[in-house]
């Protein structure tokens, strides 16, 4: 199953012409290639003009790239519950594993009818109020279908700790996609990879990895690597992530 669209320069499709396809205006169409219906594995390519392929991805590793919250997500901080979008780089935010901890950079990222009608790995995923178990989240609440929560896998170590894409918790009990025109996606970085409160559950905080980097607009990728500026050090070991990742389509 294939899914087509044009392509305007400036578009927020997956990142941004700067992203996965390197600059490259002279794109005019992506494609989506399914394997199946669930669109969960495929591949995008890039083309030109005249056909030409300028870029091609998996879409793991699409799907891998933009895990974020949504405006509303309270965050836990000193000062107690603090919407996402209110949060400022300086705040002191609640984390799992190292207490208070500052907060570097808060991102936003806007995704529009074209994005979310052409690439459904952007289409919020809305996770009611108690659907992860012991009354979690306390809300109900949005994030991207990329964004990871801590759950407790079977055969997953000692702890059996690891982080679940929202997008393969779809199909539970109250966990669902949800149809939007348009949304606004918030990460929040800080010095590391760590678990925070959002509405009551433990998720995720932004992780920069290449893909989750590439997928930036231009400014918030150099806001993000101002604010760590390690990443752009050539033998920079890469983020580590504060949990194991659950594999793309495992569920919880």
């Amino acid at each position: 199953m294939m899914a087509t669209g044009n392509f305007t320069p400036g578009a927020a499709v997956f990142g941004n012409p700067s992203g996965p396809w390197g600059g490259d205006y002279s794109m005019v169409e992506i494609r989506l290639q399914f394997d199946g219906y669930d669109g969960l594995g495929g591949r995008a390519e890039g083309r030109d003009a005249a056909g030409g392929q300028i870029f091609a991805l998996d879409l793991a590793q699409i799907a891998a790239a933009v895990p974020c919250f949504t405006a509303t997500s309270l965050i836990a901080t000193g000062q107690g519950g603090v919407p996402v979008s209110e949060l400022v780089p300086g705040a002191r935010v609640i984390t799992r594993d190292n207490g208070m901890q500052e907060l570097l950079w808060v991102g936003r990222r806007r995704f529009g009818w074209q994005a979310l009608g052409l690439n459904p790995l952007l289409r919020p995923v809305r996770i009611a109020a108690g659907a992860l178990g012991q009354g979690l989240p306390e809300r109900d609440m949005l994030v991207s279908p990329n964004h990871r929560f801590l759950t407790c896998l079977p055969g997953g170590g000692e702890s059996g700790e690891r982080l679940t894409m929202a997008r393969d918790l779809v199909g539970l009990d109250g966990i669902t996609l949800h149809p939007a025109a348009q949304v606004d996606y918030w990460q929040l970085l800080f010095a590391h990879h760590e678990l925070v409160l959002a509405d009551g559950a433990w998720s995720e905080s932004f992780l920069p990895t290449e893909a989750s980097l590439a997928a930036l607009e231009s400014d918030s990728r150099d806001a993000v690597t101002r604010a760590l500026p390690g990443l752009a050090a050539p033998d920079h070991p890469g983020a580590v992530a504060v949990r194991p990742l659950a594999e793309v389509g495992s569920a919880a």
